[in-house]
């Protein structure tokens, strides 16, 4: 599995302490759009959204929206739009909350990743 990592406001101290914790799962910050397609047919990404209290695992883009995303709004509506071409099957956002840092954010990714790693093709 990979995750695309859109935008972390401290991704220098989570980023290594996940890679540590899950060195199966490749970590990738996504240059262009175009790139996205060419991560698979079911796509993990991990960003910063406004507006909520905890970690959240979200998997319907439509609740989303791209003013509460912090780092990869453009990125985030190139995938709404790959999901409606049927490019793409499907996307799962981690979402993390603005401003939420510290050993709890990389304890609750850490949580999320571990439930999801069935999901990996």
């Amino acid at each position: 599995m990979r995750v695309l990592v859109f935008g972390l406001a401290n991704e220098d101290s989570v980023l290594p302490e996940l890679r540590r914790r899950f060195p199966s799962i490749g970590f990738k910050k996504p240059t262009a759009s175009e790139e996205l397609e060419e991560e698979g047919r079911h796509i993990v990404v991990m960003d910063t959204v406004k507006g909520i209290d905890r970690v959240t695992l979200i998997d319907d883009l439509e609740v989303v929206n791209p003013g509460r995303i912090a780092g990869g709004s453009g990125m985030l509506l190139s995938l709404r739009i790959l999901l409606k071409l049927k490019s793409i099957d499907s996307v799962k956002v981690i979402a993390v909350p603005h401003g939420y840092e510290g050993e709890d954010v990389v304890e609750e990714i850490t949580r999320l990743l571990g439930e999801m790693l069935p999901y990996e093709e």
